[in-house]
C-alpha cells in the first residue's frame, strides 16, 4: 500500500508540474523563425523554433524535429546578445542549452519567446505579446512607412475620397447650393458666351448681308448686353458657391479634428508607444489642413471644371464635330499623364507627410525638455538634430515639387496643340466653306473651355494627392482599435443615493 500511494504521489506531482496534454501533436503556443544556422558557421537561413506547454522544439527548413527539451527540464529562458544578432539559451537541469540564433531583426521576438517558456516552465498562465507590428505591406510587400501603418500604394483613394465626402452628410443643403451654383457658372460660361460670340460675328461684324450702323447698334448693344448678363450670373454664382464652401470646408475639417481627437482619447496605450507625439499632433493640424485645402480649392474647382469640359464638349461638337474632334487630340495624353502620376505623387505627398511629422516630434521634445538641454549645455546637439530633420523635410518638398512641375512643363506644352489645330484645322474648314468665321470664334472660346480645365486637372490632382495622403493618416488613427473600457457582459452600476433612514451626513461628506 505504501508503494502504491508513494506513486499516486508522485503522478499527481507531475501532473501539477506539466498540465495534461492532449492526444496527439501538442498545441503550439509560440511559433518563431530564427534566421541564423550556427552549426552551419552562422549562415543565414531558417530554423524553426515550436514551443508548447510539453516541450520546446527546434525543426529545420524540411520541419523535421532536430532538437526537444521537455518543459520539466527548463529552469530560465533568456537572450544572449551577439554581434549584430542573439541567440536564445534556456537553463536546464543540465546546464545551459543553446536553442536557436536570430539576426537583430527578429530579436524583439525572440525575448518576448523567452519571457513565455520561463512563465510555462514555472506554471503560469502564458502572458506575452503574440502580435507582432507589421513593416511590410501584406498585399504589395512594399516597406510600410511606419509599423502597422497604411500602404499608401495600396489604399483605395477612390474610397478614401467617399469617405472625405461622407461628412458632408449633416450639411445637404450647402452642398446642394454648392453644386447647383458650380452648373450655373459652368453653363453660363459654357453655352452662353461662345453662342453670343458667334451671332456678334455672324449677324453684326461678319454678316453675309450689309448690316447698316442703324439697324446694325440695336443688335450689337442687345448681344453685348447679354454678355454682361451672362458675366453677372458667373460673378453671382461664383460668390454663393464660394460662401458656402468656406462654411462646409470649415466644418468638414471641424468634424475631422473632432473625430481624429475623440479617437486619440480613446486609444490604447500601446499606441501611444508606437507612435511619436509631434506625429500624432501632425495629423491633427498638418493633415487636417491639406483635406480641409482640397475642400476649399480642389472640390469647387473640380465640379465647376467637370460641368466645363463636359458641356464645351457637347456644344462643340453642335457647332462642328469635324473641329471638335480635332482638337480632342491632345486630350488623350493629358488624362494619361494625370493618371499615371496619380500614384506615384501620392507615395511622394505621403513621404511629405511623414518628414513634417519627424519634425514636429522634434520640435515638440526640444520645447518641452528645454530645461535639461540648457543644464546640460546641449544646445548645439539639439541644433544639429534639428538640422538634419529640417533638410529632410526640405529636401522631401523638393523632390515631390520639382516632379510636379515636370510634369506640368510637358503638360502646358502639349495642351498648346489645341489652339494650333483650331486656327490650323477650323481656318481651312471656314476657307472651304463649311464653316462660318463666327463659329471658328466660338470654337476658340470653347477650345480653352476645354483645355483649361484639363490644365487645371493636373493642380486638382496635386490637391486631390495631398489631401488624400492626409486623409488616409487620419483615418488610420479614427480606424485603430479603441481601448476596451468595458468587459463584455458588464453590468451598469446604479445611481448611488443616501438612504432616508441613514445616519450618514451626506453634506457633511461633501464638504470633506
Amino acid at each position: 500500500m505504501a508503494v502504491v500511494q508513494e506513486e499516486q504521489e508522485e503522478a499527481a506531482e507531475a501532473e501539477k508540474r506539466t498540465p495534461a496534454e492532449p492526444v496527439g501533436e501538442p498545441e503550439i503556443l509560440i511559433q518563431e523563425m530564427a534566421d541564423l544556422i550556427a552549426e552551419d558557421g552562422h549562415r543565414y537561413g531558417k530554423r524553426e523554433v515550436r514551443v508548447s506547454k510539453a516541450k520546446v522544439s527546434v525543426h529545420d527548413e524540411a520541419g523535421v524535429e532536430i532538437l526537444s527539451v521537455p518543459m520539466t527540464d527548463i529552469k530560465s529562458a533568456r537572450t544572449e546578445p551577439l554581434v549584430g544578432g542573439a541567440r536564445l539559451e534556456l537553463k536546464t537541469t543540465s546546464g545551459i542549452l543553446p536553442i536557436a540564433e536570430f539576426s537583430a531583426s527578429v530579436a524583439a521576438r525572440f525575448s518576448e519567446m523567452a519571457r513565455g517558456i520561463e512563465q510555462l516552465a514555472k506554471g503560469e498562465e502564458l502572458a506575452i505579446k503574440l502580435k507582432y507590428e507589421k513593416t511590410h505591406c501584406d498585399k504589395c510587400g512594399r516597406l510600410l512607412p511606419e509599423k502597422d501603418g497604411r500602404c499608401p500604394a495600396c489604399v483605395k483613394r477612390g474610397a478614401v475620397f467617399l469617405r472625405i465626402m461622407s461628412y458632408l452628410g449633416p450639411y445637404k443643403l450647402k452642398a446642394a447650393i454648392v453644386v447647383l451654383a458650380s452648373l450655373t457658372t459652368a453653363m453660363s460660361a459654357t453655352f452662353l458666351t461662345p453662342y453670343l460670340t458667334k451671332s456678334i460675328t455672324d449677324q453684326v461684324l461678319n454678316s453675309k448681308t450689309p448690316v447698316t450702323l442703324e439697324t446694325g447698334m440695336p443688335l450689337l448693344f442687345m448681344l453685348v448686353g447679354g454678355m454682361l448678363a451672362a458675366q453677372a450670373i458667373n460673378a453671382l454664382s461664383l460668390a454663393v458657391k464660394g460662401w458656402n464652401v468656406a462654411f462646409l470646408s470649415g466644418n468638414i475639417s471641424k468634424d475631422l479634428r473632432a473625430d481624429i481627437y475623440r479617437a486619440l482619447e480613446r486609444l490604447q496605450l500601446s499606441f501611444y508607444d508606437k507612435k511619436q507625439i509631434g506625429a500624432i499632433t501632425s495629423r491633427v493640424t498638418q493633415d487636417t489642413d491639406r483635406v480641409w485645402g482640397f475642400l476649399v480649392d480642389g472640390v469647387p474647382y473640380l465640379l465647376t471644371g467637370t460641368a466645363t469640359l463636359v458641356g464645351g464638349l457637347v456644344y462643340g461638337m453642335i457647332l462642328s464635330w469635324k473641329l471638335a474632334l480635332a482638337i480632342l487630340i491632345p486630350v488623350p495624353i493629358i488624362a494619361f499623364g494625370g493618371v499615371f502620376l496619380w500614384k506615384p505623387m501620392s507615395i511622394l505627398f505621403h513621404k511629405v507627410g511623414q518628414k513634417w511629422g519627424r519634425f514636429h516630434t522634434h520640435l515638440n521634445e526640444s520645447m518641452h525638455g528645454i530645461r535639461v538641454v540648457k543644464a546640460f549645455a546641449q544646445e548645439e546637439g539639439e541644433w544639429k538634430k534639428f538640422e538634419t530633420r529640417n533638410r529632410e523635410l526640405a529636401q522631401a518638398g523638393i523632390t515631390v515639387d520639382r516632379k510636379w512641375y515636370r510634369f506640368e512643363a510637358a503638360m502646358n506644352f502639349v495642351g498648346g496643340w489645341g489652339p494650333l489645330i483650331n486656327w490650323t484645322y477650323g481656318g481651312y474648314l471656314v476657307l472651304s466653306g463649311e464653316m462660318t468665321f463666327g463659329t471658328l470664334m466660338a470654337a476658340q472660346i470653347l477650345l480653352w473651355q476645354v483645355y483649361g480645365p484639363l490644365q487645371w486637372f493636373g493642380q486638382v490632382n496635386q490637391w486631390f494627392s495631398r489631401a488624400m495622403a492626409g486623409a488616409e493618416r487620419v483615418f488610420e488613427v479614427i480606424d485603430a482599435q479603441p481601448e476596451a473600457y468595458d468587459k463584455p457582459g458588464a453590468v451598469t452600476m446604479p445611481d448611488m443615493k443616501a438612504s432616508p433612514h441613514s445616519s450618514v451626513d451626506v453634506e457633511t461628506l461633501a464638504g470633506l
